[in-house]
């Protein structure tokens, strides 16, 4: 609070700190991939003046202080638009996709589809493409459309023998 916008040591500490517990958040959650690239990313911050990194992508770098700074302390960073956008509207087409799955709209629009594409092969991947079209048309957001129809063609498509990874990549790809 006395610091005027300015990054004292304690800001600097939780800064450090912070970004640590969130790589290791992130490493846990979505595994070492992840935490690999986010490696390379960071060493790039750090390290983009080296004379191993290409020509065209070679910039100064960033010292420890400055690459801190721009990354959690102010809104560009941890807490920049991307949590925004998670918490203003995401949020909401999910519960708008927990609120259509209890009234029966997800049925809806899977019956709609299996009734023009169960009989073919491979009918629950289409009809997952066709009721994530129909939603598509109401939300006009892709992220939206995942979070929405994917609670009921996922599990739907898991029930029918494919695997989890099956399903997910159908689901984001329609």
């Amino acid at each position: 609070v006395d610091s005027g916008g300015l990054a004292d040591d304690i800001d600097k500490f939780f800064a450090r700190a912070g970004l640590l517990i969130l790589f290791e958040v992130a490493r846990r959650a979505l595994g070492p991939a992840m935490a690999i690239i986010a490696t390379i990313f960071l060493a790039y911050v750090f390290f983009g003046s080296s004379e191993d990194v290409p020509e065209v992508i070679r910039w100064k770098g960033a010292s420890l202080k400055k690459a801190m700074s721009h990354m959690w302390i102010t809104s560009e960073g941890v807490f920049g638009i991307a949590v925004g956008v998670s918490t203003k509207f995401v949020f909401l087409f999910v519960l708008f996709g927990a609120l259509l799955d209890k009234a029966g709209a997800g049925n809806y629009f899977i019956k709609m589809a299996f009734g023009a594409l169960g009989h073919l092969k491979g009918g629950p991947a289409k009809a997952a493409v066709v009721g994530s079209a129909a939603t598509g048309l109401i939300s006009g957001s892709s992220i939206a459309n995942v979070v929405t129809t994917g609670t009921f063609t996922i599990p739907l498509m898991k029930r029918v023998g494919f695997s989890s990874e099956q399903a997910g990549s159908v689901e984001v790809a329609s």
